[in-house]
């Protein structure tokens, strides 16, 4: 029995929480702005850290799809909030 995780799911939420557009254009989290750049990198990584523990737990098999998918994400919205 294979477990995937529902990317197309998170992708969604993702769109919700205003870090894509539903074109796939990556966001920066513009409200995080007013915050030092300490705080911003803290809180991109807990996001991360969060997502992929929760995913990690479950066995997932398309693991290494879900790491590159919210990694880019994440990373690129980072790099334009703190550009």
């Amino acid at each position: 029995v294979l477990f995937f995780a529902p990317i197309s799911d998170i992708k969604n939420k993702l769109i919700y929480y205003k870090f894509l557009c539903p074109n796939n254009k990556i966001l920066p989290k513009f409200n995080w702005l007013s915050y030092d750049i300490e705080k911003i990198i803290y809180l991109y990584n807990n996001l991360i850290k969060i997502l992929l523990d929760y995913y990690n737990t479950s066995f997932i098999d398309n693991y290494n799809d879900l790491l590159g998918f919210i990694w880019h994400i994440f990373s690129i919205s980072c790099s334009k909030l703190l550009a």
